[in-house]
């Protein structure tokens, strides 16, 4: 049964909505767009076991299903969302938008700002009764950091809701989002801001790269760059098979976050009744320039470098 209404909703769906190459969700009252059978099994296997470890959602695949999951996890007040923020994948821009939905308790977190990697995480363990009581964090950290503190807020309020009483207030469940970037064009735009922006900050390796601005010149340096984005991406296949209880991993593509915040704004308004005391407005399209004017060094890169991606970052991103 499941296999033919799989084949069917595939077929059906597919002409009506995967040829047109249109991430823009419909108005209308059609059910969620699938792009293939192995996803539409996995819902509706998900759906049937009423599993409580959820395997990743890409916006680009079910983009109904993506908004409907963050919407309800929004207006749910014991559901919390963390944010992996990964650098040069419109992570700022995600921040502003969502911190000023819901901000965070200054009360209990006096210091601002979600960077980065082991400095965070200390900020993290030193006050986690602040960032685990949050609607909405960030953390702009490895993989395998945020899934430590994914699991360590999890852990935590289940210790509060069971101290405090079934009906406690405290968080039940929780959603993930985590963002990515093509690795070519990650890589590029996180060159060309190292060596662009703020660039008395850099080291003089760093600062005499950019200035030769080649890569023959500085080899290890720009490899640097390469083996960044390759590590990066390890760390976003381990939030991507992130397993556990209670816990949803929805990701989206750097190109897809104006479509993603449009639509859900917009199923926000259909449901206003289901709000909640949040208010949640129109977000501005992204047009943020992180990098700079290229007038130092606009780099270009080399096939050896793109297929040292392609070794790596790539195939993760093209599994994605």
């Amino acid at each position: 049964v499941t296999i033919t209404l799989s084949i069917f909703l595939n077929t059906f769906f597919y002409n009506r909505f995967i040829l047109h190459g249109h991430r823009k969700i419909e108005k209308n009252n059609d059910p969620p767009l699938p792009t293939s059978i192995s996803t539409i099994n996995t819902f509706l296997s998900a759906s049937i076991n009423n599993n409580t470890e959820a395997k990743v959602l890409h916006y680009h695949r079910i983009p109904q299903v993506f908004v409907q999951k963050f919407r309800r996890c929004m207006v749910d007040k014991k559901c919390k969302i963390y944010y992996h923020h990964v650098g040069k994948t419109g992570g700022t821009y995600v921040e502003s938008v969502f911190f000023d939905t819901f901000p965070l308790n200054r009360k209990y977190i006096k210091k601002k700002g979600t960077c980065c990697f082991s400095a965070m995480v200390k900020r993290f363990e030193e006050n986690k009764k602040g960032y685990c009581s949050a609607k909405f964090s960030s953390y702009q950290v490895r993989g395998s950091q945020f899934q430590h503190i994914v699991q360590s807020c999890m852990d935590f309020n289940e210790k509060r809701r069971h101290a405090e009483g079934k009906d406690a207030k405290f968080q039940k469940k929780a959603l993930v989002l985590s963002t990515y970037r093509e690795p070519i064009s990650r890589t590029l735009s996180n060159i060309n801001q190292n060596c662009n922006k703020n660039f008395n900050r850099r080291t003089q390796e760093l600062k005499d790269a950019c200035i030769a601005c080649k890569y023959e010149s500085h080899t290890d340096t720009w490899d640097k760059f390469v083996q960044e984005t390759n590590k990066i991406y390890q760390g976003l296949k381990l939030v991507a098979e992130m397993q556990i209880k209670n816990v949803d991993v929805l990701m989206v593509d750097i190109k897809d976050i104006n479509f993603f915040l449009d639509n859900l704004f917009e199923s926000i308004e259909e449901k206003k009744a289901n709000n909640g005391s949040f208010h949640f407005k129109k977000p501005r399209s992204s047009t943020r320039n992180t990098e700079g004017k290229l007038k130092r060094c606009n780099f270009g890169m080399t096939s050896t470098m793109v297929k040292s991606l392609d070794d790596g970052a790539q195939e993760i991103y093209k599994g994605f």
